[in-house]
């Protein structure tokens, strides 16, 4: 996740020629409907028994401390997330971006015709050896677009 601190993903897909400093969170950024944003990352639910414990504010998989710090039981996550506008905002855009839309579907080779489903494939069983296809795109965007 270091490779993205410091930068506001939105506009890592968007204007991805200029890296762009954390200036803005997602609800100041006018890159993305943010109203819309929020409703369809209401849809991302995942099964604990199917994907493992995942943070709730940033949708990042638990697997140890050194990829994201466990939340304390008894705290509120937004209190304790380090990561809170990283990955979600990111997984919105690459949907959203014709081009990297287009990449993504190819890649992973499905179809995402609307958000709701693309939601829907985000918290389905997940590809392995990942814990969780939001985590899965995320590594792919890092990797292959963002770095090329």
């Amino acid at each position: 996740m270091a490779t993205v601190d410091g930068l506001y993903t939105v506009c890592m897909v968007l204007e991805p020629e200029e890296k762009h400093p954390a200036s803005h969170t997602a609800n100041n950024c006018t890159c993305i409907d943010f109203r819309h944003f929020v409703q369809w990352k209401k849809a991302l639910w995942y099964k604990k028994h199917i994907h493992g414990p995942v943070c709730t504010i940033c949708n990042v998989p638990q697997i140890d401390n050194t990829l994201h710090k466990l939340i304390t039981s008894g705290t509120r996550a937004i209190d304790e997330c380090p990561y809170p506008d990283h990955v979600l905002p990111l997984i919105y855009t690459i949907y959203c971006d014709t081009m990297t839309h287009g990449a993504a579907q190819a890649h992973f080779k499905t179809q995402w015709p609307t958000d709701v489903e693309f939601a829907r494939w985000l918290i389905a069983p997940p590809i392995a050896p990942s814990k969780t296809n939001t985590m899965r795109v995320f590594l792919w965007f890092i990797e292959t677009q963002w770095f090329q």
